[in-house]
């Protein structure tokens, strides 16, 4: 788990060497939000302090934290 966060981090790269398990454009489409599925103030989120937008990104699940994205 640590070599994948390790890589994750790292924006596909494999720190110990050059090769590549995927692009950086692929790292950045990743971590991009594909589907919003929660704004402030939507009844998604009444009662919890998620921030302004919650959405997915091809696997992780993404929010804003204190304005920042």
């Amino acid at each position: 788990m640590a070599r994948w966060m390790l890589l994750q981090l790292n924006h596909g790269k494999f720190p110990e060497s050059d090769k590549r398990l995927f692009t950086e454009q692929r790292s950045q489409e990743m971590w991009s939000a594909q589907t919003i599925f929660c704004r402030r103030g939507s009844a998604m989120d009444v009662g919890r302090d998620l921030g302004e937008v919650c959405a997915y990104g091809l696997g992780w699940g993404l929010r804003d934290y204190q304005g920042r994205s």
